[in-house]
């Protein structure tokens, strides 16, 4: 397989395998909340607490599924060297910063490149 198919097998496995952490860390927070506050432990009047650590249920697995992720990427790429076997995601463009028919000290915003200050009608 050439480097590109490499990338998109890479993505897609990933992507799922995200996923799963992610919902792994979900079902992992929602048995925790249970366990905390079991069924008729929570009056009307003390619902924020449980209302909060619910609300965490959601956000939290996001963040560490991330962090989950990146470290299991970074193991991965020390391991395979994943980076000679994949194109890159964002390919750099060579010239685009300069463009065509720049120097390489114009800063493509008019004027004299920093000799001083421009003088209408006077050369030189």
């Amino acid at each position: 397989m050439n480097k590109k198919a490499n990338s998109a097998i890479f993505i897609i496995i990933a992507t799922i395998v995200n996923m799963i952490l992610i919902l792994a860390f979900a079902l992992l927070g929602f048995m925790l909340c249970g366990k905390l506050f079991p069924d008729g432990s929570v009056s009307e009047d003390s619902l924020a607490l449980p209302l909060a650590i619910f609300g965490l249920c959601f956000l939290l697995p996001m963040v560490l599924g991330w962090g989950a992720y990146t470290l299991i990427l970074r193991f991965l790429n020390k391991k395979f060297n994943l980076e000679d076997k994949m194109a890159p995601l964002f390919a750099r463009r060579r010239g685009r910063r300069n463009g065509p028919g720049k120097d390489a000290g114009d800063s493509g915003r008019g004027g004299n490149n920093g000799s001083g200050p421009v003088t209408p009608g006077v050369k030189g």
